[in-house]
C-alpha cells in the first residue's frame, strides 16, 4: 500500500510539474539561448538563463547572468555576458529551471546543475540564495524594458543585479539595484538526435541502475525519486528500492544487455522480460537495437521514444551501484566506508560514538537530518572536502577533510558542551569564532578548574590564572588575560560577571588530538571524565573550597573540561597562592644570588640554583622556573 501511494504521488507530482532538477549531462551545454520578450513564451520544465545590465564604472553598463554560485553571505554571483538578443552557453551554473507550482503564474526557479531553488530567505531583506532545502515561488512579469521576478514573500523587492569588478544578484527594491528589469533567455529545443550525447558503454560486469532528472526507474518503469540514494560521486546506495542490472557487453563491445539477478533482460518497454534483448549507443545516446533505434530518454517519464519525439528530453544514464555500505568502531570514532544512502545515515546509532569518519566516502544528495545524533554532545562529523557545500548550515561541528586526512578544517560551528567529553583524533584548522565553550557561573566566586582545547580571552566579570611555580607543598598560580589552548587554569567569577562563563575562540588556531597519557605537565586538563577508583596515588583534585588540591578520594569524579594535579609525592594537600604583581607576593626575588627552587614538570622538587648558573648547568628534560617553562636537550 505504501509503495502504491509513493508511486502515485511521484506520478501527480510529473504531472503538475517537470522535476526539478537536472545533472550536467541531462542537458548537453553548449547550447543556445534566446531572449523571450513575453511570459506567454515561459514554459514549466524549460530551461533559461536570467540576466541584467549593472554599472560597472562611471556610466558603463555589464551585462551578466546569474549564477547559483555565493558571493559573500548574502547575494549570488553574475557571470558577465555578451549583452545579445541569442547566446551561446556552456556554464551550467547559470542555467535555471522554471517549474511551475499549482498556484497560477507562480514557478520555483532550480539550478540546472545541483537542483538547488532560487530562494529568498527572508522577507524584507536582499538575501539571495541557492538552497538545497528551502524554495521560494516567483512571479514573472512583463516589463517595459525586461521582465520583474518577484518572490511571494515581498511585495516591494525584486530579484536585482548590481555590477562591478565581480557583478551580483540579490533581492532589492526598486532603488536598491543598478538592474531590477531582467533578461530572461529560453533555452532552444533540439531532439536528442540532432544532439552531441555524453553516453557510454559501462564495463562489463557492472551493476547499474537508470537514472534521469533525480528519479531511479523502478521495476514498473516508473520514476521514483532518488533523493537521497545519489552521491557527490553519482553512485546508487544499495538500499534503493529500484531493481539493479548487470552490464554485459556484446559484438565486440558495440552492443550490451542489461540483465537483473532472476536472470531477465530490461526489455525495450523498460519491464523485465525473458527475450534477449540488446541495446546500443549511438551518437553518446543509449538507444534500442532495431532498425530505427528508439531513445533511452526522460520526458515526464522513463521511456523510449523515437527521436521525433525527444525534444526536451533527457537522456537516461546507468548510474552504477556503489559498495554495501558499512562502519568499524575503533576507539570512539566510527569509520564509515561503502555507499550510503541519507535514510542509513540517519537512522545510525551514535550510541557511544565520539566521532563519525564520513571523509572517506561520498555523502548522499541531499542528506536527511541525522536522528541518532545526540543534540548536547560533543560529537565531531568528518566528511569529505567535496560534500562541504550540502552540509545544512545548522549542522553542527562538522569537519571538512582533504583526500587521506592531510588537512582538516571546521566548516560548521563547534559549540562545546560542558561536562560532556570530547576526543579529537586529528588536528582540525578553525577560524576565529567558529569555535566555543559554555559552563554555569561557577557559584559564591569560587575558584574552578577549566581546559578547553582553543584560545580565548578571559571575559569581563573574571578572573583565570595559571600555575606559575611549585615550592614544597604550595602552588603559586598568577593572573592571564588569556586561557591558552590546552593552557588549564583556575577561573572564577569576580562580581561582576553577567551570566555563564562563555569563551569563544579570538583568532584562527587548531584543535590538537585530546591524548594526554603522556603529557608531563604537573597540572594537566582533561576532556574525558575521571572516575577514581580504589587508589588515587599521586592524582589531586581542587577542593570545594577553591583553596587547595587534595588527593582525590575513592570514588571521586571530575568532569570534561576540568583540571587536575599529577604529582608522584605523597602528600595530602597542596595549598594555592595567588601572586599579585601590586603585592610582590610569591615574585620571585631580585637578588641574583638568591637560590631558586626549580621543579621537574611532574612535581618532583629537583634542586636549588643561583641566577648566575647557565641554563646548560639544569639536567637534561622540560623544568619550571619562576613561572617559566625551559627545556633543556642533551
Amino acid at each position: 500500500m505504501n509503495r502504491f501511494i509513493h508511486i502515485l504521488g511521484t506520478l501527480l507530482t510529473l504531472l503538475l510539474t517537470v522535476t526539478a532538477d537536472m545533472q550536467a549531462g541531462e542537458i548537453n551545454l553548449p547550447a543556445r539561448f534566446t531572449r523571450i520578450t513575453s511570459a506567454s513564451q515561459l514554459k514549466a520544465g524549460g530551461f533559461y538563463v536570467i540576466g541584467g545590465e549593472g554599472i560597472v564604472s562611471g556610466n558603463g553598463g555589464q551585462f551578466a547572468l546569474l549564477s547559483n554560485k555565493r558571493k559573500g553571505s548574502s547575494t549570488l554571483k553574475g557571470i558577465v555576458f555578451a549583452n545579445e538578443e541569442t547566446l551561446t552557453v556552456s556554464n551550467l551554473a547559470v542555467v535555471w529551471q522554471f517549474v511551475a507550482e499549482t498556484e497560477a503564474g507562480k514557478y520555483t526557479i532550480v539550478s540546472a546543475e545541483n537542483g538547488s531553488f532560487l530562494n529568498t530567505p527572508k522577507a524584507g531583506a536582499t538575501t539571495l540564495e541557492a538552497s538545497s532545502k528551502s524554495k521560494t515561488l516567483w512571479s514573472v512579469t512583463a516589463s517595459a524594458q525586461g521582465f520583474h521576478l518577484q518572490s511571494n514573500r515581498e511585495t516591494e523587492r525584486y530579484l536585482g543585479m548590481n555590477g562591478g569588478e565581480e557583478p551580483y544578484f540579490g533581492n532589492y527594491t526598486k532603488n536598491g539595484a543598478d538592474c531590477h528589469e531582467l533578461q530572461i533567455y529560453r533555452m532552444e529545443s533540439t531532439a536528442l538526435s540532432e544532439q552531441e550525447g555524453s553516453a557510454g558503454i559501462p564495463a562489463d560486469g557492472t551493476t547499474i541502475a537508470l537514472y534521469a532528472n533525480r528519479h531511479l526507474c523502478d521495476a514498473e518503469g516508473n520514476a521514483l525519486s532518488s533523493d537521497g540514494y545519489i552521491t557527490g560521486k553519482e553512485e546508487v546506495a544499495p538500499d534503493a528500492e529500484v531493481p539493479l542490472w548487470t552490464v554485459k557487453h556484446e559484438g565486440d563491445g558495440v552492443f550490451f544487455t542489461l540483465k537483473n539477478t532472476a536472470g531477465q533482460y530490461l526489455g525495450h518497454s523498460l519491464l523485465p522480460v525473458a527475450g534477449h534483448t540488446r541495446w546500443a549507443v549511438k551518437r553518446g545516446h543509449i538507444v534500442t537495437d532495431e532498425a530505427t533505434p528508439r531513445y533511452l530518454c526522460f520526458l515526464n517519464g522513463f521511456g523510449t521514444r523515437p527521436a521525433e519525439q525527444t525534444h526536451n528530453a533527457a537522456d537516461v544514464r546507468l548510474l552504477p551501484v556503489g559498495q554495501t555500505p558499512e562502519r568499524r568502531i575503533e576507539d570512539g570514532v566510527a569509520t564509515l566506508t561503502g555507499t550510503w544512502s541519507a535514510r542509513q545515515l540517519q537512522a545510525m546509532s551514535w550510541d557511544g560514538i565520539a566521532a563519525t569518519d564520513a571523509a572517506g566516502i561520498s555523502l548522499p544528495r541531499p542528506l536527511l537530518p541525522l536522528d541518532g545524533r545526540p543534540q548536547a554532545t560533543n560529537s565531531i562529523l568528518y566528511v569529505a572536502e567535496a560534500d562541504g557545500d550540502i552540509i545544512p548550515q545548522d549542522w553542527k561541528f562538522v569537519v571538512a577533510c582533504e583526500a587521506g586526512g592531510s588537512s582538516c578544517h571546521l566548516i560548521r560551528n563547534a559549540e562545546l558542551y560542558d561536562r560532556q567529553p570530547l576526543m579529537i583524533d586529528r588536528e582540525i584548522d578553525y577560524a576565529a569564532q567558529q569555535v566555543s565553550y559554555r559552563r554555569t557561573a561557577p557559584a559564591d566566586e569560587l575558584w574552578n578548574t577549566l581546559c578547553i582545547p582553543f584560545t580565548a580571552k578571559v571575559p569581563t566579570g573574571y578572573r583565570a590564572e595559571k600555575l606559575e611555580s611549585a615550592d614544597n607543598h604550595e602552588l603559586v598560580f598568577g593572573k592571564t588575560e588569556v586561557i591558552e589552548a590546552d593552557f588549564p587554569v583556575i577561573i572564577r567569577a569576580t562580581g561582576k560577571a553577567v551570566g555563564d562563563l562563555t569563551l569563544t575562540a579570538h583568532a584562527d588556531g587548531t584543535l590538537l588530538p585530546t591524548n594526554y597519557e603522556n603529557t608531563p605537565e604537573a597540572l594537566r586538563g582533561t576532556y574525558q571524565a575521571i572516575n577514581v577508583g580504589t587508589s588515587a596515588y599521586g592524582l589531586y583534585f581542587l577542593n570545594t573550597d577553591g583553596t587547595q588540591f587534595v588527593r582525590a578520594a575513592a570514588g571521586s569524579h571530575l568532569a570534561p573540561f576540568r583540571a587536575y594535579l599529577q604529582f608522584t609525592t605523597s602528600g595530602k594537600a597542596y595549598d594555592i597562592r595567588h601572586r599579585e604583581s601590586t603585592t610582590g607576593i610569591a615574585t620571585p626575588s631580585a637578588d641574583n644570588n638568591a637560590a631558586t627552587v626549580y621543579y621537574t614538570l611532574d612535581g618532583r622538587r629537583a634542586a636549588n640554583i643561583r641566577h648566575e648558573h647557565p641554563v646548560k648547568s639544569f639536567p637534561r628534560g622540560i623544568h619550571i622556573v619562576e613561572g617559566r617553562k625551559i627545556i633543556v636537550s642533551p
